[in-house]
């Protein structure tokens, strides 16, 4: 299985864009290159044989993509995060009324949004089993 040099130019620069993205938003040096060079080892090594992904090496910079039971995964691990991310909102929404609370703490929210997420990661851990 060998990638055109186009995949692997197309994901350096991704990873370079992160890289400095990060750098603007103020992050060190030293986390912003790791993660660059994160991002590039793994879309070099990991992703093409991860199993999860079509290779199809003459498709250039989009030699990887899903099939579609792995399509059908994703839209339903996302469908379950964004099922349980609107449920605890509207719990949130109704406590609030509810105890007259008139501001909501943004870590409380960041909560909220991590559990959906923790949903969608497990729904996709388990649907893939």
């Amino acid at each position: 299985m060998k990638l055109p040099f186009s995949y692997y130019l197309s994901r350096l620069l991704l990873a370079l864009f992160f890289g400095v993205l990060f750098l603007f938003m103020g992050a060190s040096c030293g986390f912003a290159g790791g993660t660059a060079v994160l991002i590039t080892l793994v879309s070099w090594f990991r992703t093409p044989k991860s199993g999860r992904y079509v290779v199809n090496p003459g498709k250039g910079v989009r030699a990887i993509q899903r099939d579609a039971r792995m399509q059908q995964i994703v839209d339903k691990a996302g469908r379950n995060g964004f099922i349980a991310l609107n449920l605890l909102f509207l719990g949130l929404a109704a406590y609030t009324k509810i105890a007259g609370i008139d501001s909501i703490p943004t870590f409380i929210i960041a909560l909220m949004i991590g559990a959906g997420f923790g949903v969608y990661l497990i729904s996709d851990i388990i649907l893939r089993g």
